[in-house]
């Protein structure tokens, strides 16, 4: 996803055991957004590749 500033955040969808890890990983960049105190301005899922 792309923050205000112009950051780049990515996150991952690994295939688990635990759903936890999986929701973990695909979380993890809205809540570096809100830790770094940016705006999300765009965000894309590339699909099974």
């Amino acid at each position: 996803m792309l923050l205000a500033d112009g950051a780049v955040l990515t996150g991952t969808a690994p295939d688990a055991v635990n759903p936890a890890v999986e929701v973990c990983h695909e979380i993890e960049p809205y809540a570096a957004a809100f830790r770094l105190d940016q705006e999300i301005v765009a965000s894309a899922r590339i699909g099974d590749i």
